[in-house]
């Protein structure tokens, strides 16, 4: 079972639509869907592209981390990117 996750959540307390949102992540509005529910576990690129997304939103409400997305997951950790909000390439 996927773990619990604030994507969806976020995403409409940022006020963004979820085509939008799968614009700004670079993903499908399946996998946004997909996640949102709860369905899969994503794999380590798209939690940094969601991170990403959430961190691209003008005048957002916070600073997103996979830690905060996704606070029930094991392997967040271990992604290197705690704390980033930007792509390092």
């Amino acid at each position: 079972m996927a773990p619990q996750n604030r994507v969806k959540a976020s995403r409409l307390d940022e006020t963004v639509s979820r085509a939008e949102f799968a614009r700004l992540c670079g993903l499908s509005e399946k996998t946004i869907a997909r996640i949102e529910a709860d369905l899969n576990t994503p794999m380590d690129i798209t939690t940094r592209k969601l991170v990403n997304g959430f961190n691209s939103i003008p005048n957002r409400r916070r600073e997103y981390t996979i830690e905060y997305l996704f606070p029930d997951a094991q392997y967040s950790l271990s992604l290197g990117v705690k704390g980033e909000g930007h792509a390092s390439k």
